[in-house]
């Protein structure tokens, strides 16, 4: 954890939270994170742990307490199987966390609590990796990194759920350079998506309707 200075940008070290000190748990092997929309929370995965730490974050100071976890095959959670991104949605009420074989899906309460929603299942082996949400909640993107495809989620946006519109491979309709993808943005206007082709060496650029 860093305080940034608000006119320069200058950072200054405050902490550091490691898995298995003062009571910290789910953060071995942590890949990503991401701060709720409200900054009340952090939301760490573990690829080790099969695990989201979830932390509580004062918005005077942006210390971090650790005060939950959700692991895979505890409480009904399945599919949290090496969670290698997380992303939350911009209305701040739903997680999605990409895993090596699916998207699981998390719906936040009034106190930051994770509640299991749904799994949605990718093909073997899709080495899952990027995901991101659109500025509108309207759509979630996810990339496999092995099959080199581009996945376009429907977002239900009362209860998070997730339904397939399209895919977008690589190799096919003029799809190039997706080999590897473990990074996907969407322009905070929503009209274009860009994903980074690690193995092709790559970022390549779709418009968005």
């Amino acid at each position: 954890v860093f305080a940034r200075n608000p006119a320069s940008g200058a950072l200054t070290h405050q902490v550091a939270l490691r898995d298995g000190e003062g009571g910290v748990d789910g953060l071995g092997g942590a890949l990503s994170a991401v701060v709720s929309a409200d900054g009340r929370n952090v939301y760490a995965v573990g690829v080790i742990d099969q695990a989201i730490a979830v932390f509580n974050r004062d918005l005077a100071t942006g210390e971090l307490r650790f005060v939950w976890l959700k692991t895979n095959g505890v409480g009904g959670v399945t599919g949290l199987e090496s969670p290698r991104s997380i992303v939350e949605s911009h209305d701040g009420r739903h997680l999605y966390v990409a895993c090596e074989a699916a998207v699981v899906v998390f719906q936040r309460n009034a106190s930051g609590w994770p509640s299991f929603v749904q799994t949605v299942a990718l093909p073997p082996l899709s080495g899952t990796q990027g995901i991101a949400v659109d500025p509108e909640g309207r759509n979630v993107y996810v990339g496999g990194y092995e099959n080199a495809e581009l996945r376009v989620y429907q977002r239900n946006p009362v209860w998070g759920g997730l339904t397939l519109l399209e895919v977008e491979t690589n190799g096919q309709d003029g799809v190039e350079g997706l080999a590897g993808i473990d990074s996907i943005v969407v322009t905070p206007d929503g009209e274009s998506v860009y994903a980074n082709g690690t193995i092709d060496s790559s970022v390549v650029h779709f418009a968005r309707d």
